[in-house]
């Protein structure tokens, strides 16, 4: 799995998650959340800033796998507040 950082920070009354990859781009990647029984949730292609909205999603805790090219390259948790 490759390096990749994120960070996530509200954006006035919506959720939004930073990604940053490593490698610089991020055009390719898509976020995909997962709840704690495993169902994929939602599924949402970064922004080119890297932003990922998360509208839609209620509170709680996530799994998080980033995919590129239909390879994972970083799996994590998510508090979405």
């Amino acid at each position: 799995m490759s390096a990749i950082s994120y960070s996530p920070f509200e954006r006035h009354c919506f959720g939004t998650l930073g990604i940053r990859s490593m490698q610089g781009t991020v055009s390719d990647l898509v976020a995909e959340f997962y709840n704690l029984s495993g169902r994929l949730v939602l599924t949402r292609r970064l922004g080119a800033d890297g932003s990922v909205p998360m509208e839609g999603l209620s509170p709680g805790l996530y799994l998080l796998r980033v995919v590129s090219g239909g390879e994972t390259i970083y799996v994590g948790k998510v508090v979405k507040p």
